[in-house]
């Protein structure tokens, strides 16, 4: 059996609204291995995109723990969690989120800078290689296809070799076909590299690709599924 790469016990998130509090998350639990892909499913509003910020140390719950490769992200500073996720965690999200006076390259190369990697610069056009980015990579986003866009974030949150990939709709902003073309390259991209997957998503036939999923009820995870 592989490896636990990620613990979760007893997430719990409280907000306070004036004089109100609200539970957004409640009582989660669960672990994820090495290599695994694994869907967040549920309605808008049922806490998933805060599950997967909590998981990737972008925020902190009021209570529990999350155990990444041996290690309490709860229990950690900020800065800490700053150097967890420059070395071991890569995202995609639902935006993109590149940096519009920059590169496909330079985009890139600023998710290597703190890594360990070798040559770096040739690291990052490999990765864009891979993602069939090669005649584009000192173009910057505004000239290239929200496709191109996914695959540029693509190679950004691979080319680290990350031991977990957290990806927030990674479809959302594209219309099917070529979201699809996006999802073939990241699952082709986390099966070379062995890294963990966990995204969020509403969408059937993206979910159906990965080994599990977990459904989002109201805060609380109410089934775990193998697909």
């Amino acid at each position: 059996m592989a490896d636990e790469i990620l613990r979760v016990n007893q997430l719990h998130y409280v907000v306070q609204d004036g004089e109100q509090q609200f539970t957004l998350l409640n009582q989660i639990h669960f672990n994820v291995y090495s290599g695994e892909s694994v869907a967040i499913v549920g309605a808008s509003g049922s806490g998933k995109s805060t599950l997967l910020s909590m998981l990737a140390g972008l925020d902190t719950p009021t209570s529990g723990s999350i155990v990444l490769n041996g290690r309490d992200v709860t229990q950690m500073s900020e800065d800490e969690r700053a150097q967890l996720r420059a070395h071991q965690i890569g995202f995609v999200f639902q935006t993109f989120q590149l940096l519009d006076h920059l590169s496909a390259l330079e985009n890139v190369m600023l998710a290597a800078q703190l890594s360990a990697l070798p040559d770096k610069r040739q690291q990052c056009f490999d990765a864009l290689a891979r993602v069939g980015l090669s005649n584009r990579v000192h173009h910057t986003p505004k000239t290239l296809s929200g496709g191109e866009q996914q695959r540029v974030a693509l190679a950004r949150a691979f080319v680290r070799k990350p031991a977990i990939v957290f990806a927030d709709e990674p479809t959302g902003s594209l219309d099917v076909a070529t979201g699809e073309q996006g999802i073939e390259k990241m699952f082709e991209l986390q099966q070379q590299a062995n890294t963990t997957l966990i995204l969020v998503t509403h969408d059937e036939g993206l979910a159906s690709r990965c080994d599990r999923r977990l459904t989002v009820v109201q805060g609380s995870v109410t089934e775990q599924v193998v697909v």
